[in-house]
């Protein structure tokens, strides 16, 4: 088959004229002129009001005063929404979005307000949690429940490796039966906030174990993860960024088991794009990847170091804390071989 009418006809950023460009971006950054200076005036004000609450949201948080606290959330609810957008120079394209709430007090992904607290509910105590790597090498040594394999990790029947965990966390004493989350979080996860120890109960879905990147059919994409998989991918989000994820145990109900696993409640507010290129790129030495080949969230970005990738990196992943530490409190990390990694960066 001959060349395709259409061939050579793409268009992108990276072709245009260097100068125009840097016009471009300074045009839409500036933003819309208002007609009125008193508008003006009106937008610097109400600017300047929503950042001073903004840092009084964060203080009375971290001291945990939690009527003043609330106090904040409602004067920032009542402020108009700001206006403008965020424009974002991506190399081969330009990205205009909306700007991040104002105010929004993240505490572990996709919370967009504080975790209530479970009532009248008795909490694993986390001196009975282990670490990631030893539940894994525990888990890895336990056989199917049918008595076949070797312990290695297969893409048998899910339901048959939920069955080998619940045997094994019977035996070890972590099954937790009836403790639920009490707030809903996003597409891997559910949550239960631990007041008395500062962390948070993270729940997998019921009979689910999250996601994991595969790249069995030619390009990285997201599938259903294994229980050990799961494991296996927080101990690496362990690594890269010195967190402490535990393994608590199992919860829910016997035929809808839910994998907990424990994670500092972090107080801050969701991470600036550009927060999140400089704890990657400039404090971690990772190289940002052109798009995020379709993995977690559409506007998440997606970083390669070596023989490591990690995916779904965005503003509710991320926490800038009032002291400006850059914490990320979820990711999709994998590791890479040669071969994989020549798919990513060809």
């Amino acid at each position: 088959m001959g060349p395709d009418f259409n061939d050579g006809l793409q268009a992108g950023m990276t072709r245009m004229d260097p100068d125009l460009k840097a016009r471009l971006l300074e045009e839409l950054r500036a933003g819309p002129k208002p007609l009125d200076p008193r508008e003006a005036a009106r937008e610097a004000a109400a600017d300047a009001r929503r950042e001073m609450l903004d840092r009084g949201l964060a203080e009375a948080v971290k001291r945990g005063d939690v009527a003043k606290a609330e106090k904040y959330r409602e004067a920032i609810a009542n402020l108009p929404p700001p206006k403008g957008l965020v424009v974002r120079d991506e190399g081969e394209k330009i990205v205009l979005e909306k700007r991040p709430k104002s105010g929004s007090v993240s505490v572990l992904p996709h919370a967009d307000e504080p975790i209530p607290e479970p009532k009248s509910v008795k909490l694993p105590d986390p001196d009975q949690d282990r670490t990631l790597n030893s539940a894994i090498g525990e888990l890895s040594g336990v056989p199917p429940s049918n008595g076949a394999g070797d312990g290695i990790e297969t893409a048998a029947d899910s339901s048959e490796h939920f069955r080998r965990l619940e045997e094994w966390a019977q035996k070890s004493g972590v099954v937790y039966d009836g403790l639920n989350p009490v707030l809903e979080g996003g597409r891997e996860h559910d949550l239960i906030l631990d007041a008395a120890t500062g962390t948070v109960l993270k729940f997998t879905k019921p009979s689910k174990a999250a996601y994991v990147v595969s790249f069995e059919f030619g390009s990285p994409r997201l599938i259903p993860a294994l229980p050990l998989e799961y494991l296996e991918r927080q101990a690496l989000h362990n690594e890269i960024f010195s967190d402490n994820i535990t393994f608590v145990g199992l919860g829910g109900d016997l035929y809808n088991r839910r994998i907990i696993t424990r994670q500092n409640h972090i107080i801050g507010i969701e991470a600036y794009w550009d927060k999140i290129i400089e704890l990657m790129v400039e404090n971690l030495g990772f190289t940002k990847l052109r798009h995020n080949f379709g993995i977690g969230y559409e506007d998440s970005y997606a970083f390669v170091c070596d023989g490591i990738a990690v995916f779904d990196m965005r503003p509710p992943n991320v926490i800038v804390t009032p002291s400006g530490i850059i914490v990320p409190i979820d990711s999709i990390p994998v590791r890479l071989t040669d071969e994989t990694r020549a798919m990513l960066i060809p």
